[in-house]
């Protein structure tokens, strides 16, 4: 029938193989950039709900000072 391990592109006009696979894989895929941030005030934390007085204030001070 069909080889799983080999790259993207499958048989003839046919098609059969395109998707199947890890080359199939990539191409359907979106890349996305993710934030991972270590230390004692996460960007993430700070910028998402619920929202404070304490994070307000600080967005605020930031704010200010770029």
């Amino acid at each position: 029938m069909f080889n799983i391990h080999l790259p993207f592109g499958g048989v003839n006009h046919s098609g059969i193989g395109k998707s199947r696979g890890y080359y199939g894989f990539q191409s359907f895929s979106n890349q996305r950039s993710i934030l991972n941030s270590k230390g004692p005030i996460s960007v993430s934390k700070l910028l998402s709900a619920p929202y404070t007085k304490l994070k307000q204030g600080i967005v605020n001070f930031l704010l200010k000072r770029i």
